[in-house]
């Protein structure tokens, strides 16, 4: 057994004969050896050092700061995030010697010798009116037991208050139509119910929406003073609904979006935050046209004919940079449809176009995701001079649902002459013919790539 002390110099009285000097127990720091605090009140300093029941010992005496200022919080029970108002009151204390009194914050219960956590935060604390009530703000960032340290001129003497923070309790914030992709919730552009579940009846439920982020550490919760509040409606004050009339994306293909939830009183709201992202952009998908011969008939009886492949891979191309895509800004490419005519498909009714119902498809090809492919088995020769032209209609969707479509004219004339060209319906014509984009690029193949969408 160990037992540390030093030498006091006060002298203990007549009856002990004289000017005798005294032992004052000390503590050392397990942790450090070099750090030594006294165990005794150093005005009860004795003869001794240990104790008799042979117990060293084994923490600091503090000297209590008695009467201690009433330390209290506002909101009594802090949330994480809230921002919260620390009083110490000393109209019925102990005044501090120095004008100024310190306060810290720790969630850690482990005191070191002097008493006051290593990992402590020093707080503002101020007394403007002079009324000897000292005021502090303090956001507390961790859910825990967390302890005000009031001390007098030196941080020896202390008088402490603790205070349970509790956790903040979200809501589930649901968005109709949101899908989860690579660690992300998206939905599309437009308009889409929100729904907000407590499970616990909830008072003072307010909800914004915003493009951007906001440091709600920075003084406690705040929200982005640009936001759009979204009106909500509730039969039982634990499920809360709105429609925000228009998911956007702005200049961006994809657009990040804040959801902020606001609960309870106005002076300590509780905010909790969301992020939807909003996919505004249709796949893209180009496609080429590639054949070769077959035989359409049997061994013994053979027919000459192609396989015609229509295709958005162009492993083919001899030029690896060729601009053929299939890819989504956003997400990825879910469903696709190609539809293949071997003769016009619309007729002119009156003011419109409408679809010819002799006009049947001679292929459709369906699959979901990249690449797109739509065989064409057993094409026949064709005609000569001038070659056939067959008409290729595209539908491809994201996982959102949004979707583009196009038209396409598949002209074939042989092994070495088969080409697949940007087409579009004439609204005065009703036939598709060979559009714009056909024409500024000539480059056989159909798709929104190769013209810059």
């Amino acid at each position: 057994m160990k037992y540390f002390g030093w030498v006091s110099n006060k002298g203990m009285g007549d009856e002990l004969g004289g000017e005798l000097e005294s032992f004052v127990e000390l503590y050392i720091d397990p942790t450090s050896e070099d750090c030594w605090c006294p165990y005794d009140n150093l005005d009860d300093d004795d003869l001794f050092i240990g104790d008799c029941d042979g117990t060293p010992a084994d923490a600091c005496w503090v000297e209590p700061l008695e009467p201690c200022p009433e330390v209290t919080f506002d909101p009594a029970e802090p949330i994480v995030g809230q921002l919260v108002t620390i009083t110490i009151d000393y109209r019925d204390a102990v005044k501090p010697e120095n004008p100024t009194a310190y306060a810290y914050i720790s969630p850690d219960s482990k005191l070191l010798p002097f008493g006051i956590p290593e990992e402590a935060d020093p707080l503002d604390i101020n007394d403007d009116d002079g009324d000897d009530i000292w005021v502090a703000t303090h956001t507390f960032g961790q859910a825990g037991l967390a302890t005000v340290f009031v001390c007098d001129n030196l941080v020896y003497n202390y008088c402490s208050e603790s205070v349970t923070i509790l956790p903040v309790v979200c809501p589930e914030i649901l968005i109709e139509g949101e899908i989860l992709f690579e660690d992300h919730w998206w939905v599309s552009e437009g308009d889409h119910e929100i729904t907000i579940k407590y499970d616990v009846p909830t008072d003072g439920v307010r909800l914004f929406m915003s493009s951007y982020w906001f440091d709600w550490w920075s003084g406690g919760w705040v929200i982005p003073p640009d936001v759009y509040e979204i009106e909500l409606s509730t039969s039982d004050n634990m499920t809360f609904t709105g429609t925000q009339n228009d998911f956007w994306c702005g200049m961006w293909d994809c657009n990040k979006l804040w959801l902020y939830v606001l609960s309870g009183e106005s002076c300590f709201p509780v905010v909790c935050t969301r992020t939807v992202m909003v996919d505004c952009e249709a796949p893209f998908v180009d496609l080429i046209a590639e054949a070769e011969n077959t035989n359409c008939g049997t061994e013994c009886d053979p027919v000459d004919g192609y396989i015609v492949t229509i295709t958005s891979d162009g492993v083919t191309f001899a030029d690896p940079c060729d601009p053929l895509c299939c890819y989504d800004s956003c997400t990825e490419v879910a469903d696709w449809t190609v539809t293949v005519y071997d003769t016009q498909p619309f007729n002119k009714d009156t003011c419109e176009c409408v679809g010819d119902p002799c006009a049947v498809p001679i292929e459709v090809c369906s699959d979901y995701g990249c690449h797109v492919t739509c065989e064409l088995d057993c094409i026949p020769d064709p005609a000569w001079p001038g070659g056939k032209d067959y008409y290729v209609f595209l539908e491809v969707e994201d996982i959102l649902g949004n979707t583009r479509t196009g038209w396409g004219i598949l002209h074939f004339g042989g092994l070495s002459a088969v080409t697949l060209n940007d087409a579009e319906l004439d609204p005065s014509s009703c036939l598709i013919e060979l559009g714009h984009h056909y024409h500024v690029t000539g480059d056989d193949i159909m798709g929104p790539c190769s013209y810059g969408y």
